[in-house]
């Protein structure tokens, strides 16, 4: 998935992006999101200096395995103060503080039974577009698909009505609208349509929650470099790695994505 956050970044041919790449999460966040942001201009291009974000807003770029032609069983913008947007009606308000201490009392077995109830819940909406028969490949779970009401939809490429689909939707923040895109692990295939996704909606920062490969399987795509220098290219656009800070538990990657259309 990518985050959108921050003002938007005026049209040039070239937009930085901040990956970062921890061992559990993958985030996008929203552009229209409130950021403090310190732009330096070189070599034509905008490198982002220091970028604070202000009500913690990213975005989501997800996991998942391999991909074979038919995919395998996982087994609207703007402010808002209504709260209403957020939560169900009834649920009890808790602290952070209490939110921790009820999850250890009730330990794994407790997130595992949260997690059982959340799945025999019925869906929230429909997924007409990720189910054409076109999309189908573009998804790397048959049962992890997209919502139609929330999806984020591309440009369409000469004329082709089924290439402004990614799996991909935006989500609510808590004051805001769409402050984030939850989006799988690109594939091979759909790396284009990611970076595309990241060029359209100005996405400055993508947190990615997966890794590439996990206990020997494959869980997601190599959509970037992992060097400082490296280039990818992808559907039009060039992924240039500029900086990379590792830690211990999480690796910070400064890119540089040209449109080269």
């Amino acid at each position: 998935v990518t985050p959108r956050v921050g003002s938007p970044l005026s049209p040039t041919s070239k937009s930085p992006t901040h990956q970062t790449n921890q061992s559990d999460l993958n985030n996008t966040s929203n552009p229209s999101s409130p950021i403090s942001e310190k732009l330096k201009i070189k070599n034509g291009g905008v490198t982002i200096g220091d970028i604070e974000i202000t009500n913690g807003d990213c975005w989501i770029a997800s996991d998942e395995a391999p991909s074979p032609v038919q995919p395998p069983s996982s087994a609207s913008s703007g402010f808002s103060d209504d709260d209403s947007l957020h939560g169900e009606p009834g649920l009890q308000a808790v602290t952070m503080e209490q939110l921790v201490e009820t999850i250890h009392s009730r330990g794994r077995a407790g997130l595992v039974a949260d997690y059982s109830e959340i799945r025999q819940r019925p869906p929230d909406g429909s997924f007409n577009n990720a189910k054409l028969r076109q999309n189908q490949p573009k998804n790397r779970y048959t049962d992890v698909l997209c919502y139609d009401h929330s999806r984020v939809c591309l440009s369409q490429i000469d004329g082709d009505a089924t290439s402004d689909y990614i799996n991909a939707n935006f989500v609510d923040g808590y004051k805001q609208k769409n402050a984030f895109i939850s989006t799988q692990g690109p594939l091979p295939k759909t790396c284009g349509d990611f970076w595309r996704m990241v060029w359209e909606q100005q996405t400055l920062v993508v947190v990615m929650t997966t890794r590439v490969v996990e206990r020997g399987r494959t869980k997601c795509a190599q959509y970037w470099g992992p060097e400082p220098g490296d280039e990818v290219a992808a559907g039009g656009f060039t992924v240039t790695t500029l900086e990379v800070d590792t830690n211990p538990d999480y690796t910070i990657s400064m890119l540089l994505l040209t449109n080269n259309k």
